[in-house]
C-alpha cells in the first residue's frame, strides 16, 4: 500500500499495490481479506467506560483460557482511569497517564459545566456529569486527545512528528475565519470559537503553570519542553479532522482514536472496506468488495444509511469537505435513498422523499402524489406514506424538544431518546404510529428503525426489564433484519454476526424469563421454537463472527473455519457459553417434563439448524419469514466440536423431524401468520399483522 499523493490533495489516499518478485502484477483481492491491521497511535478510552484505559479490554471480561475475571487496578491519584492489571497500568503511566492525570484534575477545576438538573453553572465536574451530558463527555474526550498528541510531540517523538507532518489539518480555514470572520456552516464557527476561547488557552495555561512542577516531581517521568501556541492550534485541527471513534469487538463505543496511517484512508458513502475491532486492541481493515491493484481503499466516516443531504452536511461540519463520491453525485443525487417508498404490490423500494420537503409541506403537491413502481410499474399512492413519515418526524421532535427544526434530527438517534420519561400518552402514540406504518413505511428507513427501538426499550422498562414476545419481535426487526438489508449487496458482511449476537441474547432472556415464571408449565412449543431457535442463532452468530474476525478467507473455503488457525474472540466465546446454557435448560426440561419436553438434546444434528430457525421465525410471526435461512453458513468440523453437534443423520430421523415440524406449526395457531388467501382479502396498504394488534 502506498500514499502517493501530497497533503490536502483530492488524490491523497491509500491505494493497493501488489508485487511478485519485485515486479508489479495485476491481480484481484477477494472480499473479506485482511488488508492491514494496526494498533491506534493514540487511543483515549471514555472516562466513564468500564474498560482498561491502556488496552481497552472490558474489565468484567473473561481473560485467558480460564474463568477468572479481570482484576481492575485503579490509578493512585485520580478516579477516572482503571486498568486490567499492573502491566497495563505501568505502561500507561510511563507513556501518557503520568501527565494526563494532572491534566484531568486541572480541567476539572477550569472547565465550567451546566448542571443537568438545576441548569446552574458549576465547577469540579465528576463522572455523573459526564454520564448525564453526552456532549460534555465528547468535549472532554476531544480535549484529552489533543493533549495526548501534544504530549507525544513534546517528548521529541520523531516517529510521531514524521507521521503527522503530511496529514490534513485545515488550519487555513480557521486562519481565514480569524482574518475575515467568514465561515461555511454554524458548526465550523462553534469549533473555531471553542478553539480560540477554550481549548488553546486551557492547554497552554496547563503547560505554563504545571510544567516546572512535573519536571521537578521525582515521581513523574522526564521533563517536557515548552509548547508554543501555534503548535497547540496545529494539534487541535489535526485532531478535529482525523479523529475517529474506537470500538470494542461488539462495536460498542469505547472512546476516540488518532492514527496517522488510518487517517490516510479516504471516505466514501459507498465504501469498499470496513473496520473489524479485535478484543486485543488491534484493528483490522478488511475489504467488503472484490478489489484490484490500483483501487483505492475507502471507508465510511459516518453512517451511510442516512439521507444524502444529511450525510453531506455531517461530513462538511465534522471533516470540512464536500462529499463527491459516486453515491452522493450519481446514485442519490436526486432522491434520498434511505427515506424510500415501498411498493405495496411487489415490495420494491422506490425513489424516496427529500428530507427538506417535510419542513416545507404538510402534504405532497398534486403532481407528486402518484409514482410508478420501478419494478412492476403499478401506480403507488405516496401521499399516505409521506404523511406517515411526517407523523414520525413530528413525534421525534415532541420527545426531543431540543430539536428546533427537522434538520436537527440528523444528530438524533435512538440513544438520545429519554425513554424513562415517556408518558403513557406518548408511548401509546408511538405504538399507534408503528401499527399504522408497519408494511407501509419500509423497515430499512431510519425513522422506522428509531420507532421500533423506542417501543422495544419502553416495553422492557414498563415490564420491569422482563423480555416479552413483543421485545423479541422488535429486536428481530430492528437488529438482524435491518443489518441484513443494509449489507445485502456486500460480499463480506461484518454486522450480521453482531446483530445475531443481540438476537440470541434477548431470545435467551425471553426463554429464561418464561421458565422462571412458568417453570413446570412451560409449553413444548416454546421449547421447540424459542429454545432450539436460540441455540441455532448462537451457532449462526458464531459462524458469522468467525468469518468477521478471521485473518484471511480462502477463495475456495471462505466459510470453512478449518482453513485457518482459529483464535476465538470474546463474542464468539459468549455464543458458545450461551448455547451451553440454553442446552442445559432443554436437557432439564426433557428430564423433568417428560412428554411435554423437547427432543433429546444429544440428537441435535447439523440439519436441525435450518428447521429450528424456521420454527423460530414462525413462532415470533413478524410476517417476514425465511430471513434467517438466507444467512445460514455450512458448519465445519471445528464448529461441530464447539457446540457438540453430530454430522450424520438417518433418513427415518429426517422424516420424523419433518413430521414433527408440521405438527409444531399446527399447534402454534396463535403465532403462525394467517393464510395467504385471508391476507389477499385485506387492503395491502392498511394490513396490520396479528401480533402488532396485541401491542
Amino acid at each position: 500500500m502506498i500514499n502517493p499523493e501530497s497533503k490536502n490533495s483530492k488524490e491523497r489516499g491509500l491505494k493497493i499495490c501488489m508485487f511478485n518478485n519485485n515486479v508489479f502484477k495485476e491481480k484481484s483481492i477477494n472480499a473479506g481479506t485482511n488488508m492491514f491491521k494496526f494498533v491506534p497511535m493514540i487511543k483515549v478510552i471514555g472516562l466513564i467506560n468500564n474498560n482498561c484505559a491502556e488496552c481497552g479490554k472490558f474489565l468484567c471480561d473473561i481473560i485467558g483460557d480460564g474463568d477468572a475475571f479481570t482484576k481492575e487496578t485503579k490509578c493512585d491519584t485520580c478516579d477516572f482511569r482503571k486498568f486490567c492489571g499492573e502491566e497495563c497500568k505501568t505502561k500507561a503511566m510511563l507513556d501518557w497517564h503520568n501527565i494526563e492525570c494532572e491534566f484531568i484534575k486541572f480541567i476539572q477545576k477550569e472547565i465550567v459545566v451546566v448542571d443537568s438538573f438545576t441548569r446552574s453553572k458549576k465547577q469540579g465536574w465528576n463522572k455523573d456529569d459526564l454520564e448525564m451530558d453526552q456532549n460534555f463527555e465528547k468535549t472532554v474526550l476531544l480535549i484529552t486527545t489533543i493533549f495526548r498528541l501534544l504530549v507525544c510531540l513534546a517528548k521529541n517523538d520523531d516517529y510521531v512528528l514524521n507521521m503527522i507532518c503530511n496529514m490534513s489539518d485545515h488550519l487555513k480555514i480557521y486562519q481565514n475565519y480569524i482574518q475575515t470572520g467568514k465561515y461555511e456552516c454554524i458548526e465550523h464557527k462553534e469549533v473555531f470559537d471553542d478553539t480560540k476561547n477554550t481549548f488553546v488557552p486551557l492547554i497552554k495555561l496547563f503547560f505554563d503553570t504545571n510544567l516546572k512542577k512535573m519536571v521537578n516531581d521525582s515521581n513523574r517521568s522526564g521533563g517536557l519542553p515548552s509548547i508554543n501556541e501555534n503548535g497547540i492550534y496545529k494539534a487541535c485541527f489535526l485532531v478535529y479532522v482525523n479523529i475517529s471513534t474506537v470500538m470494542d469487538h461488539l462495536n460498542n463505543n469505547l472512546g476516540m482514536m488518532f492514527d496517522p496511517l488510518f487517517s490516510m484512508i479516504n471516505h466514501s458513502c459507498d465504501p469498499n472496506c470496513t473496520l473489524v475491532y479485535n478484543n486485543d486492541g488491534e484493528i483490522m481493515v478488511k475489504n467488503t468488495k472484490k478489489l484490484k491493484a490500483s483501487n483505492e481503499m475507502l471507508l465510511n466516516y459516518i453512517p451511510v444509511f442516512l439521507p444524502r443531504e444529511i450525510r453531506r452536511k455531517k461530513l462538511k461540519a465534522s471533516f470540512f469537505f464536500d462529499c463527491e463520491c459516486y453515491k452522493c453525485t450519481v446514485m442519490d443525487k436526486k432522491f434520498d435513498d434511505m427515506l424510500p417508498i415501498n411498493c405495496t404490490y411487489c415490495g420494491t423500494l422506490n425513489k424516496g422523499f427529500l428530507l427538506e420537503n417535510f419542513a416545507i409541506y404538510d402534504s405532497l403537491p398534486k403532481f407528486a402524489k402518484k409514482i410508478a413502481c420501478l419494478n412492476c410499474e403499478n401506480i403507488i399512492e405516496v401521499e399516505f406514506i409521506f404523511k406517515k413519515y411526517l407523523e414520525m418526524f413530528q413525534f421525534f421532535k415532541e420527545i426531543n424538544p431540543e430539536s428546533e427544526n427537522i434538520e436537527d434530527l440528523k444528530g438524533w438517534d435512538s440513544e438520545a431518546a429519554n425513554w424513562k420519561t415517556l408518558t403513557d400518552m406518548q408511548f401509546n402514540k408511538c405504538v399507534m404510529i408503528f401499527k399504522t406504518s408497519y408494511g407501509i413505511v419500509p423497515l430499512k428507513s431510519w425513522p422506522m428503525n428509531f420507532i421500533i427501538n423506542i417501543i422495544k426499550n419502553e416495553v422492557q422498562i414498563r415490564n420491569n426489564n422482563i423480555v416479552n414476545i413483543t421485545c423479541l419481535r422488535l429486536t428481530y426487526l430492528s437488529n438482524f433484519l435491518i443489518e441484513n438489508m443494509l449489507e445485502r449487496k456486500s460480499i463480506f458482511k461484518t454486522m450480521i454476526g453482531s446483530s445475531l449476537y443481540d438476537l440470541a441474547v434477548i431470545s435467551a432472556e425471553y426463554l429464561f424469563d418464561q421458565y422462571l415464571h412458568k417453570k413446570t408449565m412451560i409449553e413444548k412449543i416454546l421449547l421447540e421454537s424459542i429454545g432450539w431457535g436460540t441455540f441455532s442463532i448462537c451457532i449462526l452468530s458464531f459462524k458469522h463472527l468467525s468469518i468477521r474476525f478471521s485473518s484471511r478467507l480462502e477463495k475456495d473455503n471462505a466459510y470453512n473455519s478449518d482453513s485457518f488457525s482459529e483464535v476465538l474472540e470474546r463474542s464468539q466465546k459468549d455464543m458458545i457459553q450461551l448455547a451451553g446454557e440454553v442446552k442445559r435448560l432443554l436437557e432439564f426440561c426433557k428430564c423433568n417434563y417428560g412428554d411435554n419436553g423437547s427432543k433429546d438434546v444429544n440428537l441435535f444434528k447439523e440439519h436441525y439448524l435450518e428447521q429450528s430457525l424456521s420454527k423460530y421465525e414462525s413462532f415470533i410471526d413478524c410476517e417476514i419469514n425465511k430471513q434467517l435461512l438466507g444467512v445460514v453458513i455450512p458448519l465445519s468440523d471445528r464448529d461441530i466440536s464447539h457446540f457438540g453437534l453430530k454430522r450424520e443423520m438417518e433418513m427415518e430421523d429426517k422424516e420424523a423431524e419433518s413430521q414433527d415440524f408440521e405438527n409444531t406449526k399446527r399447534h402454534a395457531n396463535t403465532y403462525v401468520r394467517p393464510q395467504q388467501e385471508e391476507i389477499d382479502k385485506l387492503s395491502p396498504l392498511f394490513e396490520t399483522p396479528q401480533w402488532i394488534t396485541k401491542l
